[in-house]
């Protein structure tokens, strides 16, 4: 619910596996460790990173050392993370609302 996560304070930084839930970290300028079991985390962080930084892939976190390493990544470099976040994601959301609009108007 929109009114829930705005009344909510933003955590330091975030672990997602689901799309959905990256989507929202992301738009919210919340640094994340993606959790990649399929092409979606590694998309979505090429649109907003420009490579594939901040995704660990699920069938090779073979160890609590290796999510813990990633997730120390993401939480050291959590003011840059979010930093790029602000820039990127304005764009981004214009982009989709555009994407929106036009999809509208076909449909007409």
């Amino acid at each position: 619910a929109p009114f829930a996560m705005s009344t909510r304070p933003s955590p330091d930084a975030f672990i997602g596996a689901r799309t959905h839930s990256l989507v929202a970290a992301y738009s919210s300028c919340v640094p994340a460790l993606a959790i990649g079991y399929s092409i979606k985390a590694r998309g979505m962080a090429r649109d907003i990173f420009g490579e594939e930084n901040y995704i660990l892939n699920a069938s090779e976190i073979d160890s609590a050392d290796t999510l813990i390493n990633g997730f120390k990544n993401v939480f050291d470099n959590r003011e840059q993370i979010s930093d790029q976040l602000g820039q990127v994601i304005p764009d981004i959301r214009r982009r989709s609302f555009a994407a929106g609009e036009k999809l509208c108007e076909m449909l007409k």
